[in-house]
């Protein structure tokens, strides 16, 4: 065989060999990259500014981003900027050796200032600058690679190895997270089924609790319907008594003498008196009791009922967005660190104007005074609360319910009081959602006045005689009306 055919032959076996380098580099970067690990956020402890002398696989060892930072941090005494460290992993990723890397920062103006020695490095880099000049560095390679190539080989299978190996614990690690995902929409599933159970038990104890509280009322009202006809057969007996007394008194004044002997018969009689006006005062303290009662059995079946109302409405699943557009587009109109009165609406609400800056009142009859979340919440009537209000003391009002509003009071009352305690130029929303009290008053069987649920045909020519400009629909996207409009100007 002649020199010639058997160069021709090892410039065939080299470009074999560099097709399937770059075919398994092309593989390789198909492939998922795990996630990177993030450095330790302090990195000077790692730098020995007294060190200068070095072996080159001292700075050799680590690998892609590791070998960039240790390399910064041996020669140049510091950590690379985001910059920097891009530029030499692009130079890696481009065929650099590590020595040329290495050699870039060592012979660069800050590296020659410092003067960091490592051994071995000096040919390493010369020979890297040498292949990359034009056809001699050409020459110089093909010898250098064909001589390296056991040991490319051998760095190809580790490569496979590892790059198998990581693979293999990515797809351990998906099959962990996969098992772990259905464990807990298993315990999530467990929990709304528990959840459900709980409400559902919890809504049967109110029904019968109710039944319970209806049939104690009926009784009650029973007693005190006998109580009512004792004090009526009462009061017929007393003036009965009363004439009686007046026609003996005047007997008693003709007959004078005979009224020696009637002395003790009117001491018993006034005796008898007494007895009555003491028997008529715990006669009054028992209906009191009995209207007590009542109001507290009142109370207790509210509150239940909220309790449940409240359940239903964390279940909207519109509600979030909704609340969220509508507090978006009240706080556009509103100024800057706005106080705002909320009022007929779930807390949730006024947290999502106070998270958007509003100083916010919450007001709410079956809430106790509170302080949450920078909000004020004051347990008081919607209307009188607001009648409270100076005039020109409020930057925004906002009703979710307008419906439960108007149980109350006339529109046109809270209207007028809404304008008085506005700024000119303040906001005022009214929205006609399901909250909790309108939930809970229909469970009580209260019927709802005509107007209640009208909000949606109400007019802006409405508004503006009420002293109310730019009003315009706000609806939700699913289809809740809501008005929202500003005061007047002065």
């Amino acid at each position: 065989m002649s020199k010639h055919s058997s160069v021709e032959k090892s410039d065939a076996l080299i470009e074999r060999v560099r097709g399937e380098i770059r075919a398994q580099a092309a593989t390789l970067r198909e492939r998922p990259l795990l996630e990177r690990e993030m450095p330790p956020a302090a990195r000077d402890e790692r730098i020995d500014r007294a060190r200068l002398a070095y072996r080159i696989g001292d700075l050799t060892d680590a690998h892609h981003q590791a070998f960039v930072e240790q390399a910064f941090h041996a020669l140049l005494k510091r950590a690379p900027t985001p910059a920097e460290t891009d530029a030499h992993l692009a130079l890696l990723a481009a065929g650099a050796t590590k020595a040329e890397a290495l050699g870039n920062l060592r012979w660069s103006p800050e590296g020659r200032a410092i003067g960091a020695h490592v051994a071995g490095l000096a040919p390493r880099y010369a020979m890297a600058k040498l292949r990359r000049v034009p056809l001699l560095g050409y020459l110089v390679d093909v010898p250098l690679n064909l001589a390296a190539l056991p040991a490319l080989a051998r760095h190809q299978r580790a490569s496979d190895a590892m790059f198998a190996a990581g693979n293999a614990a990515a797809a351990q690690s998906d099959r962990a997270f996969v098992a772990r995902i259905e464990a807990l929409d298993a315990r999530n599933a467990q929990a709304l089924e528990h959840q459900s159970r709980e409400q559902a038990t919890l809504a049967h104890e109110l029904r019968e609790q109710d039944a319970r509280a209806h049939q104690r009322i009926d009784d009650l009202h029973a007693f005190a319907h006998e109580l009512a006809v004792a004090r009526d057969a009462l009061t017929r007996t007393l003036g009965e008594v009363g004439d009686s007394l007046r026609s003996r008194i005047e007997t008693l004044e003709g007959t004078s003498a005979n009224m020696i002997g009637r002395f003790d018969e009117l001491e018993f009689i006034r005796q008898r008196f007494y007895a009555i006006n003491h028997w008529t005062h715990h006669l009054e303290q028992a209906f009191a009791r009995i209207e007590g009662a009542a109001t507290q059995n009142n109370a207790t079946r509210r509150q239940r009922a909220l309790q449940l109302a409240e359940a239903e409405v964390v279940g909207d699943a519109a509600r979030a967005a909704r609340n969220a557009a509508w507090a978006k587009a009240f706080r556009a109109d509103a100024v800057d660190a706005a106080q705002v009165f909320v009022c007929a609406s779930g807390v949730d609400w006024s947290h999502e104007l106070a998270s958007l800056g509003c100083r916010v009142v919450h007001v709410d009859a079956d809430a106790g005074a509170a302080r949450a979340n920078g909000i004020d919440v004051e347990s008081a009537d919607a209307f009188e609360a607001l009648r409270r209000c100076a005039d020109a003391s409020l930057d925004g009002i906002a009703a979710l319910s307008a419906s439960h509003l108007v149980l109350a009071s006339p529109l046109l009352d809270w209207l007028g009081e809404a304008h008085r305690a506005l700024r000119p130029g303040a906001a005022l929303f009214l929205a006609d959602a399901r909250e909790a009290c309108v939930i809970a008053d229909e469970w009580l069987r209260r019927a709802l006045p005509p107007s209640a649920s009208a909000l949606a045909s109400w007019s802006p020519a409405l508004f503006t005689a009420a002293g109310f400009v730019d009003a315009r629909r706000i609806d939700a996207a699913d289809g809740t009306p809501a008005w929202l409009m500003r005061r007047a100007a002065a």
